[in-house]
């Protein structure tokens, strides 16, 4: 009984692994191949995905930077900005 149980979990966990054509070429390559050639790809897709990481955390702060900057120029910033996008209206005169 406990061994169909653990086999039903094994089984559920490699049925609900997401296969984007990054991890099927991975496949590909190991069984074409060999592990070590699976694996490098593996790697170069680990530090493509570390790079784009990296300049969106540096185009965030540097977003943020931009505001916080402009906040300091003009304390009406954000108020207008919050006009912009109608989040409240603009007081009638």
């Amino acid at each position: 009984m406990t061994i169909f149980f653990l086999k039903g979990i094994l089984i559920g966990l490699l049925i609900s692994i997401p296969l984007g054509p990054v991890a099927v070429f991975v496949i590909h390559r190991t069984i074409s191949r060999d592990c070590r050639s699976g694996f490098m790809v593996g790697i170069g897709s680990l530090l493509a995905n570390v790079i784009f990481a990296v300049a969106a955390i540096y185009g965030v702060s540097a977003i943020g930077l931009f505001a916080s900057y402009r906040e300091r120029l003009d304390p009406r910033a954000l108020d207008s900005g919050l006009r912009g996008l109608r989040l409240y209206p603009r007081p009638r005169t």
